[in-house]
């Protein structure tokens, strides 16, 4: 519990600064063998959309190292860097695509669909949470933005919003 404290802590202090927090630092923490700090780090960037940090962290839960080994963590965030839209280096890519399909092999197959919900849920609210992309949208739609109707489809839904 301390130690889960100390990270929300930690991650609130590095948020304020994102410099402080980003992929280099959580790659030269994990290189020096500090591997909480290196989770802290890349848990902040990850969640602001950083796939290289998503993909850090992803090889941080599937070895434990920093935080307790959870193989459907480590799904979720290889899902979501390997699904990611705009520039991502392809070499970013593919080792998200590699390593999700490695912790795959190694789950249930209902564990795998909770990770694959939980990678949704997450790139929901931050299309949601982005209000440019919101407005892109509706811009797109022929349809005033009150009466917009916009089909979401995930790997195991559909969701209509409207």
């Amino acid at each position: 519990m301390k130690l889960k404290l100390t990270l929300a802590a930690a991650a609130l202090v590095f948020s304020a600064n994102g410099a402080m927090a980003d992929f280099v630092g959580g790659r030269t923490a994990y290189l020096a063998g500090d591997y909480q700090l290196a989770y802290i780090e890349f848990a902040v960037s990850a969640r602001q959309g950083d796939a290289k940090s998503q993909v850090g962290l992803g090889l941080l839960h599937t070895w434990g190292q920093g935080t307790q080994r959870d193989l459907g963590e480590a799904y979720t965030w290889f899902h979501v860097a390997a699904t990611q839209d705009g520039p991502v280096d392809p070499v970013v890519r593919v080792l998200a695509e590699t390593n999700r399909n490695y912790v795959e092999q190694q789950m249930s197959q209902s564990a795998v669909e909770r990770a694959l919900e939980n990678a949704w849920d997450f790139i929901k609210r931050e299309a949601i949470s982005n209000d440019e992309v919101w407005d892109d949208l509706f811009a797109a739609s022929p349809a005033p933005a009150a009466q917009a109707k916009l089909q979401i489809e995930s790997p195991t839904a559909s969701v209509d919003i409207e």
